[in-house]
This record gives structure tokens, C-alpha cells and sequence, in this order.
């Protein structure tokens, strides 16, 4: 039987408290980091007697909201830039870097430690920052190591929303003659209101508004059927803003806790016109593409439609008819199927009347 220990809230990272009068500032949970690496040491000595066991760090095993930012006594609640995240991380192994090196001792000794992520380390979730991480504690082929995220913080989906909202407020909208435009206006006032009428919708459904365009107006463009970039959050599949097809700048997001919860979520979708994965890993990618329901997939692509030699179309209500179009089949929709059966015997004979075969004459 394998032993499991667990280390909760272990905070690496900040600087000791300054003596009083020193004028400096300085804010740490773990002020005992020697004792934990002690600890780590003994568990790696039992493995001769007892075997290997799992060591899980339990969240906020690292903690960026201590870290200073580049100008001195602040602090950032999220530290978005991947370089400077990485940077952080430097500095916390430097400071505490007995306790990296017992973890990687643990694992030379073929323990298995899992890392799940916390509230005060999200950045972790930035490949570049996990790559930094594993580097810390020497992990190597071979070694039983695992990042494992956890449900509670929705890691990904907090840095992602933090990243989207300052591009959805600022989505250039104006007349499609405008060649800086990114957005133009809705093609009817109906559809425009239709559109609108989504917000209210989300809302009333639950799903949170983090960016509201209505209040868009285009300057000398009044009459103008223009809605700004718009933003919910916290979508569930049983929402009419993720059921439904809205055609217009709504962008909605809905959180899942692994790859086979998204491929599902799209499976079950009555639509399946494109879908994409953004991943470092290939074997995620081919796993995706092939089981994901859905007629155009993009690998690091946001819209998967290919060039026009290609053929576009989706699947189940997103396709009407036998074909889709572009490319080949495109051409096979516009001809009409003619097969022409034939025989030139070498020497005269009678007429057969048989059904063809492969047989030769």
C-alpha cells in the first residue's frame, strides 16, 4: 500500500518581515521553508522500508501575490506577462531552494508528487511558468510528476477572462468602409434587437456580463445598427446564449475541468459547425480532432474554416443537404452523375445479356 502525504497552503515565497525602523516592507506565509524540506528528506528515507509514496502539494504551493512587482511595495494580484511570471518564480526557488531540491530528491527516489494549483498561484497555469516549475525540481523523464487542476479557482478560465476583457472593450467598431474597423453594424434594427435581447437573456439565466456593449455609439454613424463587444461569463450548456446561434459580437465562455469534458460539451451541442483546440501538446490535438463531432476543426487556429480549395461545412444542424461547399465538393454539387458502360470486343460476336463482371474476354 502506498502512503500519501499532503501539504496544504505552503505559500513559498515573499520576503522575511524587516526589522522594525529598516524602512522596507516584507509579508510571508511560510516562515519555517527549512523544516518543510526536512520533512520531504524523511519521507524520501522511508521509501527503503515502506516503498515509494505520493506526496501531494495541495494548493498555493507557491505564492505570487508576495512577490514584489518591478516597482518596489507593490503587488499585483495577477502577474499576466509569462516572462515576469517566470521571474518571479526564479526568485522564489532562490529564496526557498532546499525545498525544490528535497522535491526533486523525492522524485530521483521514484516518489510520485502531485501539484495542484490554488487562488495564489494561478499563474502556474502559463505553460512558460509550469515549465519553469518543472525545472526547478529537476523533473526528467521517468519521473512520476503531475500538475493536476483542481475545479475550485477555474484556474484557466480566471486568467483567461482577465486577458479577454481589455480586447473585447476595445473591439473597433464603425462602418465596414473603414478600413481600421474590426466589427461592422448588425444587417437589420431587428436583428440588432434581437441580439441586444440575448444580453438580458444571459443575465436572467445566470451567466455574468463582464463586457456590455449596448452603450456603443458611433460617432455620426446614429442611425447605425452598431452593438460593441460584448462578454459573459460563467455560461452553462443549458443557456439559450450557448444553445442558440446569437450573430453578433457575443462572446460567451463556459468553463470545463478537462479535455474530455470540452470534446463532450461540443458533442452534445445541436450544431457542429467549427471547432479548435489551443494546445502545446500534440497527443491532446490528435485526440481532439478525432473524436471531436464537428465538421471543421482548427489546431491553434481560432476559426477553422480552410482556404476555398478546401471544402467548409459542419455537421448535424449546422449542414443542409448531402454536400458541403468549396473544393470537391462544391464541384459535386453542380454535376449532375452520368456512368457510361462499355464493351469493344476484339472479334464479332452476339449480344449478352448478363449483368457485368470482372471476368476478361
Amino acid at each position: 500500500m502506498r502512503n500519501v502525504y499532503i501539504i496544504s497552503d505552503l505559500h513559498l515565497g515573499g520576503d522575511y518581515p524587516h526589522p522594525r525602523g529598516s524602512g522596507k516592507r516584507g509579508f510571508r506565509l511560510c516562515t519555517r521553508a527549512d523544516a518543510v524540506a526536512q520533512f520531504i528528506d524523511s519521507i524520501t528515507r522511508t521509501f527503503a522500508q515502506q516503498g515509494p509514496s505520493e506526496l501531494i502539494l495541495n494548493g498555493d504551493t507557491v505564492d505570487f501575490l508576495a512577490e514584489h512587482d518591478e516597482k518596489p511595495n507593490t503587488w499585483s494580484p495577477f502577474t499576466r506577462d509569462p516572462s515576469r511570471a517566470v521571474k518571479k518564480l526564479e526568485s522564489i526557488v532562490e529564496r526557498d531552494q532546499p525545498v525544490f531540491d528535497a522535491a526533486g530528491r523525492f522524485l530521483d527516489k521514484g516518489g510520485r508528487l502531485v501539484v495542484l494549483l490554488g487562488n495564489h498561484d494561478i499563474e502556474l497555469s502559463l505553460p512558460a511558468v509550469r515549465a519553469a516549475f518543472r525545472r526547478a525540481l529537476g523533473v526528467r523523464a521517468g519521473h512520476d510528476f503531475e500538475f493536476l487542476y483542481d475545479g475550485e479557482a477555474y484556474i484557466v478560465g480566471d486568467a483567461l477572462i482577465e486577458r479577454l476583457t481589455p480586447r473585447v472593450r476595445a473591439l473597433r467598431v464603425g462602418p465596414g468602409t473603414d478600413a481600421s474597423v474590426e466589427m461592422g453594424p448588425l444587417v437589420t434594427r431587428e436583428h440588432l434587437e434581437r441580439v441586444r435581447s440575448y444580453l438580458d437573456v444571459g443575465v436572467s439565466e445566470g451567466a455574468t456580463l463582464i463586457v456590455d456593449g449596448r452603450p456603443l455609439r458611433v460617432a455620426g454613424r446614429t442611425e447605425g445598427f452598431f452593438l460593441g463587444g460584448c462578454l459573459f461569463d460563467r455560461v452553462r450548456p443549458e443557456m439559450r446564449v450557448y444553445r442558440e446561434e446569437i450573430f453578433g459580437p457575443v462572446l460567451a465562455v463556459v468553463r470545463v475541468s478537462s479535455l474530455d469534458e470540452a470534446t463532450s460539451l461540443v458533442d452534445a451541442h445541436a450544431f457542429g459547425n467549427g471547432t479548435a483546440i489551443f494546445t502545446r501538446s500534440g497527443a491532446s490535438a490528435r485526440d481532439f480532432a478525432s473524436r471531436v463531432q464537428c465538421g471543421m476543426v482548427g489546431v491553434n487556429v481560432p476559426i477553422p474554416v480552410p482556404m476555398a480549395f478546401h471544402s467548409f461545412g459542419g455537421w448535424k444542424r449546422s449542414i443542409f443537404g448531402d454536400h458541403a461547399v468549396h473544393g470537391p465538393e462544391g464541384v459535386r454539387f453542380y454535376t449532375r452523375l452520368k456512368t457510361v458502360t462499355s464493351r469493344w470486343p476484339e472479334t464479332p460476336g452476339g449480344a449478352e445479356f448478363i449483368m457485368p463482371s470482372s471476368r476478361t474476354h
